[in-house]
Parts: structure tokens; sequence; C-alpha cells
């Protein structure tokens, strides 16, 4: 199937025009996958410290959401994208010899006591995508990916790893956790996204 850029996106509620917004992430990822010619997207992200043996695939530093070489990706607190989760980011001993990045480790995305959502994007066309989450080792509660929560009570004290197809609207695929310290939804070890 040949991939072609849209014309049009609709990002957040908001129409963006490639053609005058041509810088905007989303149309920089269907214009760089265009180039490429990826009539499909295969994408596969780590985010502990190192790849692990024999994998491949993108290695998530921690930085806020923003374009690397085409592909726009990374992290926001509540939808500000000024932040660094690095500090989180664990080596291949963590989340079953995947490593691993806590959502945020150092409890900085937080209102008073309240704990801010946190987010992992990555920007990609609108459509039907094959998606597998591995949110390691424990606390899951609040995991969400797409906005629906993918971890139940079952996957307490081990790892939640989910494979389910989701349908992305806005440009870019989302996953949601918290805080260190809140109890919730607190790190991300390895994300596939297929279409």
């Amino acid at each position: 199937r040949c991939y072609k850029p849209q014309a049009t996106v609709n990002v957040k509620g908001e129409s963006k025009d490639c053609q005058e917004n041509p810088g905007h992430a989303v149309c920089v990822i269907d214009r760089s996958l265009a180039e490429r010619g990826m009539g499909n997207i295969d994408l596969t992200f780590f985010f502990g410290t190192e790849l692990p043996t024999g994998e491949e695939g993108i290695l998530d530093t921690g930085a806020g959401f923003k374009s690397h070489g085409g592909l726009s990706f990374g992290w926001d607190c509540n939808g500000d994208v000024n932040v660094d989760y690095s500090t989180g980011r664990r080596n291949l001993g963590r989340g079953e010899g995947l490593g691993l990045n806590h959502f945020d480790r150092d409890n900085t995305c937080k209102e008073g006591p309240e704990y801010l959502p946190v987010h992992w994007n990555v920007a990609v066309p609108n459509g039907e995508y094959d998606v597998t989450v591995n949110f390691p080792e424990y606390y899951h509660q609040d995991c969400t990916v797409e906005g629906e929560h993918w971890c139940g009570p079952e996957t307490n004290n081990k790892a939640c790893v989910v494979s389910k197809k989701v349908v992305v609207t806005d440009g870019k695929f989302m996953l949601q956790g918290f805080g260190h310290d809140s109890g919730k939804c607190h790190s991300v070890a390895k994300v596939v996204i297929k279409k």
C-alpha cells in the first residue's frame, strides 16, 4: 500500500494545512514517511539507557516532544513539552531486560499535591494501528493508551504487556502515566506501533 502525505491534518481539534504549516510535527512525519517511501509504519521504541541485546529500534532519551530527524516524539507534562525525564531512565537490569523510563521519576509534574498526567507521544498520520505497549514491573493504575485503560488488577506486581488495535484521530499516538510517587502508572519499557 502506497502512503501519500496528507494535505490537511487535524491536531487536537484544530485543522492544519500542511502546505501552510510544513514544519508542524504531523506534517513533518507525513512528508518524511513519504520521502523515505514508507508505505507502512513500523516503529519500535525502547526507553532504558541502551537498546536491549539483539534488538533494533529507537532509543528514547526522555526529552520533551520534538522532532528527531523528521520523526517527532517525546514527553510532556499535562501538555507542556518543556520537560526532561531522562533521570528516570534505567538500564537493562530493569523492565525484564528491556530497561525502562519512569513517566516522571522526580515528581515534577504536579500542581500542589495533585499529580498531573504525563504523556509520551509520537506523531503519526491518523488511522488504525496495531500497537503493543509494555508497562513493566508494577504500578499500573491509570496506565492509558489513546485514553483507554489497558492494565487491570491481574497485572499487579508484574509487567502489563498489551497488544491491541488503536485508532489515532489527532495526529499523535499517546501513552499516559503519572509521577513516580503517585502510586499510579509510573513507567514504560517498550512501544511498537505498526500500520
